[in-house]
């Protein structure tokens, strides 16, 4: 090899080499699998969490191809992998972990954190779909909007006309019966709940419906079901 070839050979190397230390940090990106349903996932990456349905995109791009069974497949920097419900994945390959507000599986139980507002929130399969919960062992039932009960394929008008008293006030609601209540491992079927308006609660709460039939145990600010 010529002289001139070597020394071009060398600053081709510097070159690159420089170039990479400054894309690097671009390529920065941890995906988290909170929660897996039929159909679609909740997926966060670099901490920004959202529910991405199948042949949909969410935070940082990532796309999930499939998902059902605890396991997603997904589309991230040009790669498809499968990751299994609680398992992390930066672009450098496959991590554990889990959790976060969605619910994290400790042990036999889930353990659910508080989020900005300082409520217990987590995400919830409502037969099979997923809805984001705030926890409310004040709540006699588990309480959904119209919009929740829709996403979760439940017939508002098949249920009983009840009476409640909700932050805007008394409003009628229906009384049903959802087939699934899943949190994490935990599973419950025939769970009572009552749909309300959109408008008369800021989200799904669960109520003492599905808590009453699991062990609720606090742990600092946080709560573990069992």
């Amino acid at each position: 090899m010529s002289k001139l070839a070597s020394g071009w050979g060398g600053r081709l190397g510097w070159l690159l080499c420089l170039g990479f230390l400054q894309v690097a940090p671009l390529s920065a990106g941890e995906i988290t699998v909170h929660a897996v349903f039929d159909g679609q996932a909740v997926i966060s990456v670099d901490g920004e969490r959202a529910v991405v349905a199948e042949g949909e995109s969410g935070p940082g791009g990532v796309r999930v191809l499939q998902a059902g069974g605890g396991r997603v497949q997904v589309e991230f920097a040009g790669e498809t992998r499968w990751l299994d419900r609680g398992a992390g994945a930066s672009r450098g390959g496959v991590t554990g972990g889990a959790g976060g507000a969605a619910g994290k599986a400790v042990g036999p139980g889930v353990t659910v954190y508080t989020d900005s507002r300082g409520v217990h929130s987590l995400t919830v399969g409502v037969n099979g779909r997923a809805i984001t919960m705030e926890v409310d062992r004040e709540a006699e039932s588990v309480m959904l909007r119209e919009r929740d009960a829709e996403r979760a394929g439940v017939d508002a008008d098949a249920g009983n006309t009840v009476h409640l008293r909700t932050e805007r006030g008394r409003v009628n609601a229906r009384r049903v019966t959802l087939d699934e209540v899943r949190v994490g491992g935990i599973r419950r079927s025939g769970v009572s709940a009552v749909i309300v308006p959109d408008d008369h609660i800021h989200r799904a709460r669960l109520g003492r419906t599905f808590l009453d039939r699991v062990e609720v145990e606090p742990s600092g600010d946080a709560l573990i079901l069992r």
